[in-house]
Order: structure tokens, then C-alpha cells, then sequence
């Protein structure tokens, strides 16, 4: 480990360091927004051990990117790379690839200018998912900006004080620090999930965006199942283990399904294995025809299913004199039009509906409370993308984000867009750098 660096002398009229972010002096000069959330997190975190630390980072964080300057000069240095490979070769870049990683086997050093400055980029080819880019990283000859930007966003998101204070870096563990270049995420995969396959402690999102972006939605504390708990206790470090069991434990059971809104050039910071994630929906929740009429069979077992069969009995009438209520029980008049009109509704296998149409089409009837059905449908009701996550551990594994009894999940996004004040979609690619902060065992 190198020696850490003298501190510097501050001054009214120039800015201190502290870390790799630059902020303001004590006098002359009002923080902004960003240099305070700065300031505000590490100033939350200094005093707390290593599990109260987790606590804080399992929920989401999301910032200013530390480093935007480095960030546009990798980005200028790997596209002008991809642009002089041949069409066919260009394709094999055009998604995610690997540009490398950092290696740490020593606790970091609590400067980060020594940190970064001891640090080098490995090529993590064949140790890494997707095809390996650093050798358009080293042509283009953003090694050092892109460890800089990296350990700068771990430090900024309080993942460095984590390893400090945790000490899972020694004799048994190691830290991989695997970056990915996403250049154009495909926006189409919106199902939960999480990243890998238990190994990573953190996983962090530097977007390019030159606009405010909607990020991942997630859910702090989500519903798990035995196998995969048992996998992470037997390959991850104890500490890690016993810290994001204490996180979860203070968070409680989720109520909602949370949302972020990336800022400009901005960073969406997370612990994988406290979370299940998505790329954001940004629309409500879909219930599909058939599961409506699902559910409805069995919120209705017996009005329903004497309106379903006189409505297809109507259907093939011979006369147009017969009216719908002639071919259903009088007790359920009251309720024919709404039901005739929803009927129709459901002849359309491919239909599905969001909770403002089924607010419209849904029968009023005496004690039932659409709100509460409407929640519990557009959660089960089709909502694939929602109600189950995927685990990269075991490929095909579909495990309920939600333990079994839970109320259904508030979700963000869909009250700001009932507020109108959901963020917009952003046309053009969705492109950022991911890291992973994996924990590697060291072969004895």
C-alpha cells in the first residue's frame, strides 16, 4: 500500500479535496445540490459500523456523477475505437462488454487519490460476462480514467468506507471491481431481477444521459426462497451475510415498489443482494383479458358465471329481440349493462388493461372495492415483468418478488403517473457503465 499523501493546506478562496470530489471551501462559496448529498452521506455514514452502513446503502442511491469530465473522455475514446472496427466486428460491441477491472487485495486506503493512484486496469477476459473490450480501452488510452471514475463512484456511494469498516478484504476474500460498457441497454427487458449470481456486493450504474433519465425501479427487501439463501451463505463473505440480513431486517416488509429518477450524467448506486431491480416500466401495470376474467370468476363465483354463460348464449342468438338480461338470472339486472359491456371487453384474448381503464370498466357493484381488486390484479394479473424476478444463479429460477400473505405492493411510478408528474421517456439509447463489486474467494 502506498503511502498516504500529505494533507492539503485549505484556503477561503480555494476548495478542499476530500476524496476525488471537489468541494467547496468553508466561506465564500454555497454548496450546491450535489456537493451537498455528498457532504450529507459521508457525514451519515463516518460514525456507523459496518452493518448500520449497509443499512443506509441498501436502499438505492442516486447522485451526480463524480467524475463527468473522465466519464466523456472514455466514452469519446471507446466509440471512436468501436468506429474504426469493420461493420461485422462493430456489431459484437454493440450492447455490453467488458473494458476491464480493478483488483483490490488490500483494504482501501482511506485517500482516494492514493487509492487510485496505486491502481491499475486488468483484463478480466474470460472471467467476465460479455465480450472483453479492454483492448479498445487501452488503444484508446482511458485506463486511468476509467479507474479514476470507478473507485470515485464506489467512494462517492459509500461502498469504500463499507470495505474499510467491514474488513472482507484479508486472507479469505478479494474485491473485483468489474466494469461493463452498456451502449445500448435494450429497454424491452423490464422483468425484476437481480445482476449475478452471488458473488456482488454492489452493483453501480454511471449513465452518459445528457438529461434527467427514469432508473431502475426496485424493491428493498423482496421475497427470496430457500436455495438461493443458502447459495449466497455459502459464497459470499459471513460479514456481507450477516450485514444484509441486519439491512433487511431494518427495512421491514416492502409496501412499495420504489423508483429512481438518474439526473444528467448521473450514477444509481445499490446492493444487489437487498434488492430485485428492473429497467423501468413507464406506464401503469397491464392486467391481461384472461387473467381478468380469472379473477373475477372468483371474486363472482356465481354472478359471473351466470353472466358469462348468457352472454354466449346471447351471442348466438337467432333473434334480435331477445335483450342480454333475457338470458341471465333477474337478480343480476341491476348489474347487466356494466357486465355486457366488460363481456365484450374480454372477447379479445391479447387485450390488457391498466388501472385507469379497469377503474372504467369494472362492474359497481354493492361492497366490492375495485381499488383493492385493481391492486391485487394488475400484481398477478399478467404483470409477468412485476410479480416474479430472475436469478441469474439458476437461470430459469422465477421467485415471487413477494413473500406469500403480503399486501400487495404500492408502486411509485404508478402514483406520479395518476399525478401526472411521471418522468418521460428518453428517446435515443439508454447507455451507461456498470460495475460490480464482487467478492472473490482466494484459492488457498
Amino acid at each position: 500500500m502506498l503511502a498516504k499523501e500529505s494533507p492539503m493546506k485549505s484556503s477561503p478562496r480555494k476548495k478542499e479535496r476530500r476524496g476525488s470530489a471537489t468541494l467547496p471551501a468553508r466561506t465564500g462559496h454555497l454548496p450546491t445540490r450535489e456537493e451537498e448529498e455528498e457532504i450529507s452521506l459521508k457525514a451519515r455514514l463516518e460514525p456507523l459500523n459496518s452493518s448500520e452502513v449497509m443499512t443506509v446503502l441498501a436502499k438505492p442511491q442516486v447522485f451526480k456523477g463524480p467524475e463527468v469530465r473522465l466519464q466523456d473522455e472514455i466514452v469519446r475514446g471507446l466509440e471512436e475505437q468501436i468506429n474504426r472496427l469493420g461493420e461485422d466486428e462493430q456489431r459484437l460491441y454493440a450492447a455490453n462488454t467488458c473494458v476491464g477491472g480493478i483488483e483490490l487485495t488490500v483494504s482501501p486506503d482511506s485517500d482516494l487519490r492514493t487509492l487510485i493512484s496505486g491502481a491499475r486496469l486488468i483484463d478480466l477476459q474470460g472471467n467476465c460476462i460479455g465480450k472483453s473490450s479492454f483492448d479498445l480501452a487501452k488503444a484508446a488510452g482511458v485506463e486511468n480514467q476509467i479507474i479514476t471514475n470507478t473507485l470515485a463512484t464506489m467512494e462517492t456511494a459509500g461502498q469504500l468506507d463499507y470495505l474499510r469498516k467491514s474488513d472482507i478484504i484479508g486472507e479469505d476474500w478479494k474485491v473485483i471491481v468489474e466494469i461493463h460498457y452498456y451502449r445500448d441497454r435494450d429497454k424491452g427487458q423490464t422483468k425484476f431481477h437481480k445482476d449475478t449470481n452471488g458473488q456482488t456486493l454492489f452493483v453501480n450504474l454511471n449513465f452518459v444521459n445528457d438529461e434527467p433519465v427514469p432508473g431502475p425501479e426496485f424493491i428493498v427487501n423482496p421475497g427470496s426462497n430457500d436455495k438461493y439463501d443458502t447459495h449466497i451463505s455459502e459464497h459470499m463473505p459471513s460479514v456481507f451475510v450477516r450485514d444484509v440480513q441486519r439491512a433487511k431486517v431494518a427495512h421491514g416488509t416492502p409496501t412499495e415498489i420504489g423508483m429512481t429518477v438518474i439526473p444528467e450524467k448521473g450514477v444509481v448506486a445499490f446492493v444487489d443482494e437487498a434488492i430485485h431491480h428492473k429497467t423501468p416500466t413507464l406506464g401503469h401495470r397491464l392486467a391481461s383479458s384472461g387473467a381478468l376474467a380469472f379473477a373475477l370468476a372468483k371474486k363472482f363465483p356465481e354472478e359471473y358465471k351466470n353472466v358469462k354463460a348468457g352472454y354466449d348464449k346471447y351471442k348466438k342468438r337467432w333473434s334480435d329481440l331477445w335483450a342480454f338480461t333475457s338470458y341471465i338470472d333477474k337478480k343480476y339486472h341491476k348489474n347487466a349493462d356494466a357486465w355486457y359491456a366488460l363481456l365484450t371487453r374480454l372477447d379479445d384474448n391479447s387485450a390488457k388493461f391498466n388501472r385507469t381503464e379497469l377503474a372504467v370498466i369494472l362492474p359497481k357493484i354493492d361492497g366490492f372495492n375495485t381499488d383493492e381488486f385493481i391492486e391485487e390484479l394488475v400484481e398477478q394479473g399478467g404483470a409477468g415483468d412485476f410479480g416474479e424476478a430472475s436469478f441469474l444463479f439458476a437461470k430459469t429460477m422465477n421467485v415471487p418478488v413477494k413473500r406469500p400473505g403480503q399486501a400487495p405492493l404500492q408502486r411509485q411510478m404508478s402514483q406520479k403517473l395518476l399525478a401526472g408528474t411521471a418522468p418521460k421517456a428518453v428517446p435515443g439509447k439508454r447507455t451507461f457503465f456498470r460495475t460490480w463489486v464482487r467478492a472473490v474467494p482466494i484459492p488457498k
